[in-house]
C-alpha cells in the first residue's frame, strides 16, 4: 500500500504539534511495510489512500482530484479554535447567510472516507461548525514517545542553564500561545525558559522587551534530539495558551517529569485531569500563584 501525506504547504517553516504528527505517522506506517510519504506540489501520483493533516481550504483542489479518480483519503482535521461549540453554531449560521462560510473545507471535509480527530472537543466543535452530515469520526489521541519517560537531563544551550528550579515554556513564539503571561507571571522572581520559534516577529519583540534578566529565550529546541533533555530538566512547565486542542508539547512534560500549569479555556481537564493545575490565561496573578505552588512541590 503506497500512503501520501499531505500538510501544510509552509510545514517546514512552521514545525510544530501537526507536523510532529504527521511525521511520526509517517515513520510508523515505514516500520510497518507501508510506502508512506509527503506530498509534493510536482507529484503525478497520489497512490492508494491520501491522509490530510488540517482542514486548511486549499486542501479541497487534491480532494477533488482525490474523489475524480476513486482515491480514497481521510483528514486530520486538528481543528482548534477559541470559540465554544454553541458560539460556533452561531458563527456558522451567520456565514451561511452572509458568505464567509468555509465551503471548500467542508467539501474535503465532507468527501473524508473517516475523520481522525484528537479529542471528543475536537468532534463536537467540528459538527458545531460544520454540520452533522460529516463522516465517521474516529478518536485518535496523541501519543508521546517512550524517550520523554526515560529522559535523562540536559541543558541544549545556549548559555548555561539557571540555578534550582525553573518553569519552561515550549512552543511557537505567537499571541495565542501567550508566552509573554507566562513572562509577566514569572517577573524577577522565578526562573523562566521559554524555547521555541519566533512565529509572530512582533510579539516575540514585546515578550523580550518585557523580560527580566531571569529570562532565556532558546529559540527553536530540536524535537528529536534536545527537548527531552530540557523537559527533563524543568521543574514546572507552562501553557498559558488562549486556545489548544491536545497539544503534545504537555504530554511530553507530563511524562517527563514536569509539573503542569496550564490555562482552562480549551477543554485542558478533560485531557490531563489531576495531574494539573488549571487557571485563567488572562490572570496574571493566578498564573503567578500557580508558578509559585508548583515550584515548591
Amino acid at each position: 500500500m503506497r500512503v501520501t501525506q499531505v500538510v501544510r504547504f509552509d510545514a517546514g517553516l512552521y514545525y510544530g504539534g501537526g507536523e510532529i504528527q504527521a511525521d511520526l505517522t509517517r515513520k510508523a506506517l515505514v516500520e510497518k511495510g507501508v510506502e508512506a510519504r509527503f506530498f509534493s506540489p510536482t507529484d503525478r501520483d497520489l497512490g492508494d489512500i491520501v491522509h490530510f493533516f488540517g482542514n486548511f481550504d486549499y486542501f479541497e483542489e487534491i480532494a477533488v482530484h482525490c474523489r475524480s479518480r476513486g482515491v480514497p483519503y481521510v483528514v486530520s482535521p486538528i481543528f482548534a479554535t477559541p470559540r465554544s461549540a454553541s458560539r460556533l453554531r452561531w458563527r456558522a449560521t451567520r456565514t451561511r447567510a452572509l458568505g464567509g462560510f468555509r465551503k471548500d473545507a467542508y467539501r474535503m471535509l465532507r468527501g473524508a472516507s473517516k475523520l481522525f480527530t484528537l479529542s471528543e472537543r475536537e468532534s463536537e466543535l467540528l459538527t458545531s461548525y460544520f454540520g452533522s452530515d460529516l463522516p465517521p469520526m474516529i478518536r485518535v489521541p496523541n501519543g508521546v514517545e517512550s524517550r520523554f519517560h526515560r529522559a535523562s537531563p540536559a541543558w541544549p544551550g545556549p548559555g548555561d542553564a539557571p540555578r534550582g528550579p525553573f518553569v519552561l515554556m515550549v512552543g511557537g513564539i505567537q499571541k495565542g500561545k501567550n508566552q509573554l503571561a507566562a513572562i509577566d507571571a514569572c517577573g524577577s522572581d522565578f526562573s523562566l525558559v521559554v524555547a521555541g520559534a519566533e512565529i509572530d516577529t512582533k510579539y516575540a519583540s514585546l515578550c523580550r522587551a518585557r523580560a527580566t534578566e531571569r529570562v532565556q529565550f532558546l529559540g527553536p529546541v530540536n524535537h528529536h534530539g534536545d527537548l527531552e533533555g530540557l523537559l527533563a530538566m524543568a521543574h514546572v512547565f507552562v501553557l498559558p495558551s488562549q486556545h489548544e486542542l491536545f497539544p503534545l508539547s504537555a504530554l511530553e512534560a507530563a511524562a517527563a517529569g514536569c509539573h503542569l500549569v496550564i490555562s482552562n479555556t480549551w477543554g485542558a481537564q478533560d485531557l490531563f485531569g489531576d495531574i494539573a493545575t488549571y487557571v485563567d490565561p488572562n490572570d496574571v496573578r493566578a498564573i503567578r500563584t500557580s508558578l509559585d505552588r508548583a515550584l515548591s512541590l
